[in-house]
């Protein structure tokens, strides 16, 4: 008995240690990560927090935007606007949320692609490129336009108006 009692001793301590030894929380590991950043001609520039697919496990920060002006790189500042015809380079830093981590495996994805510069921690960069308006988007907004002022010329006799 006195046996027994001294191997579940051993035993109980070998277990303790091992707890002990062993990390509390081990962080699952995103192999793939989605975000995304497509603005159009007259869009703002916005720094900070995008879109991902999976908001839980981690974020994505617009860190900078910068694009050639033809003889230096120029910096993009929050609300100028995106013109027709630049092609931008915009820095996305991936950050993980607690319970998290990425890998030097991790595949990273904005817009769609995986065509980006991995440029270490979570700070990637990838190109945008505005293109020109198409004159079939000039009618599609004009149209958009009209649609528009209908409906707020039947709101207003809706209101003028009551029915009784």
């Amino acid at each position: 008995m006195k046996t027994l009692k001294t191997m579940l001793a051993v035993l109980l301590v070998i277990l303790c240690c091992a707890a002990v030894l062993t990390p509390v929380c081990a962080e699952t590991v995103i192999t793939e990560a989605y975000a995304e950043y497509l603005p159009k001609t007259g869009d703002k520039a916005h720094y900070g927090e995008i879109d991902v697919k999976e908001p839980g496990k981690y974020t994505a920060t617009v860190e900078k935007i910068y694009y050639y002006d033809g003889s230096d790189l120029s910096d993009l500042k929050e609300g100028d606007i995106f013109e027709a015809g630049k092609t931008y380079r915009i820095k996305i830093l991936f950050t993980a949320k607690e319970g998290y981590e990425f890998s030097e495996n991790t595949v990273y994805y904005i817009n769609g692609s995986d065509r980006i510069a991995k440029l270490g921690n979570g700070l990637t960069e990838t190109t945008v490129e505005i293109k020109e308006e198409s004159s079939l988007n000039i009618f599609q907004r004009i149209i958009n336009f009209i649609k528009e002022a209908v409906n707020q010329v039947i709101f207003f006799f809706e209101h003028l108006f009551p029915k009784v």
